[in-house]
C-alpha cells in the first residue's frame, strides 16, 4: 500500500487527509492499519512552490540539480525550501528538473524491480540536462540512487548509469566540500547557546558512510554546542516502511532512540532523512518531550536567517 501512495505526492497528500479522518475512527479501524494512522500528523503543512531555477546570491561558486524526494514534499516541504536558500546563500545556483521522479528505493526494497527500474530510467532522463552534481536531502533517496548501477544492471547504458550515480551527493557532503560560508553567531540574535544532538540516519551513516560532514556543518555555527547522542547510529525504527510493516519492533527502536536523545540534554536533534524525522518526532511526542526535530539543512537555514532561537525552533519556516 505504501508503494502505491508515498512516491506520488498528490496521492500521498490525499492519503494523509484520509488518515486524519481515519484517526477519529481508530477504535473501529482494522488493527493492521493502525500503525499507519499513528504516523499521520495532526496537520499537514501548506504546499510550497518550488522554482525551477534559483540563482546564486553574490558570486556564483557552482550550480547543482536538486532531487525533491517524495515524503518530504508533503510532510516537510520546508526542507526543500531551506535547502535552496542555504545553497543560494553559499553562491550555488539551483535547478529543479520538472520531469524528475521518485528515486525508486521504496519499490526496490519491496522487490518491485520493474517499477524501480522504470523510475530510475526516468530520473536518468530528467537529470541529463547538465553534468552538475545531483543533490539529495533524504538519505534514503541518495542511497537508492547510488544503487542505480545495480537496479539497471544488464542495460546497455552502463557508463551513463555509473556516471549518474557518481554525481549523486547528499547536500551535507556538497556543502562541506565547497566550504560553508559561516552563518551568523547565535549571540547576534541574542542567544547564548543551543545544544544540538545529531542522529545518524542509517542510509547516511551505514549505506553512504557519511558521518562527519553534517557535524562539521553544524559546528560552523558559533554558539551552537554539538552534543553526541548515545547509539547515534542505531536505527530509529523508520527504515523505509519498517515502522508500518513491523510496528511493534519499530516502536521499541523509536522509544530507545527517544530515550537516548532526551538523555543527551539537547534542545534540538538534527538529522538528514525525512523518515527519521517522522519516526523520532512521534517517539519524542510519546515521551512528552519538547525537543525540536529538524533536518540539518533546516537548522542551517535558521542560522542564516537569524531565527535560530528556542522560540522559533520547530516553527513553520
Amino acid at each position: 500500500m505504501a508503494a502505491m501512495t508515498l512516491p506520488y505526492p498528490m496521492r500521498f497528500r490525499f492519503a494523509m487527509k484520509l488518515g486524519q479522518w481515519g484517526r477519529k475512527l481508530q477504535q473501529i479501524t482494522p488493527e493492521a492499519l493502525r500503525p499507519m494512522l499513528a504516523l499521520v500528523p495532526d496537520a499537514l503543512p501548506a504546499r510550497e512552490s518550488i522554482p525551477q531555477f534559483s540563482p546564486a546570491i553574490g558570486t556564483q561558486r557552482g550550480s547543482v540539480l536538486l532531487h525533491l524526494g517524495c515524503a518530504a514534499r508533503v510532510l516537510r516541504p520546508s526542507i526543500t525550501s531551506a535547502a535552496i536558500r542555504v545553497l543560494n546563500r553559499n553562491g550555488i545556483a539551483v535547478r529543479v528538473p520538472q520531469s524528475q521522479a521518485c528515486c525508486g528505493a521504496l519499490h526496490w526494497h519491496i522487490g518491485d524491480a520493474k517499477k524501480a527500474m522504470n523510475l530510475a530510467s526516468a530520473n536518468l532522463l530528467a537529470f541529463a540536462e547538465s553534468d552538475d552534481p545531483i543533490l539529495t536531502t533524504a538519505a534514503g533517496c541518495g542511497s537508492g540512487m547510488h544503487e542505480y548501477p545495480l537496479i539497471l544492471a544488464g542495460k546497455d547504458n552502463v557508463e551513463e548509469v555509473a556516471g549518474f550515480a557518481g554525481r549523486v551527493l547528499d547536500i551535507s557532503v556538497y556543502l562541506d566540500r565547497i566550504g560553508l560560508i559561516t552563518p551568523p553567531a547565535l549571540e547576534s540574535v541574542g542567544v547564548d547557546t543551543i545544544r544540538v544532538g545529531y542522529h545518524d540516519a542509517c542510509h547516511l551513516a551505514h549505506a553512504q558512510k557519511i558521518r562527519k560532514p553534517p557535524r562539521s556543518l553544524l559546528q560552523k555555527i558559533e554558539g551552537l554546542e554539538l552534543v553526541e547522542i548515545a547509539e547515534a547510529d542505531w536505527c530509529c525504527g523508520s527504515a523505509g516502511t519498517y515502522n508500518i510493516d513491523q510496528p511493534e519492533l519499530a516502536s521499541q527502536l523509536g522509544k530507545r532512540k527517544a530515550d537516548n536523545i532526551i538523555a543527551s540534554g539537547c534542545d534540538v536533534v538534527a538529522m538528514g532523512n525525512i523518515g527519521c524525522q517522522v519516526q523520532i518526532e512521534m517517539a519524542l511526542k510519546k515521551a512528552a518531550s519538547d525537543i525540536s526535530v529538524l533536518h540539518t539543512i533546516e537548522l542551517l537555514d535558521h542560522a542564516y536567517r537569524g531565527t535560530l532561537t528556542r522560540e522559533q525552533l520547530g516553527q513553520p519556516q
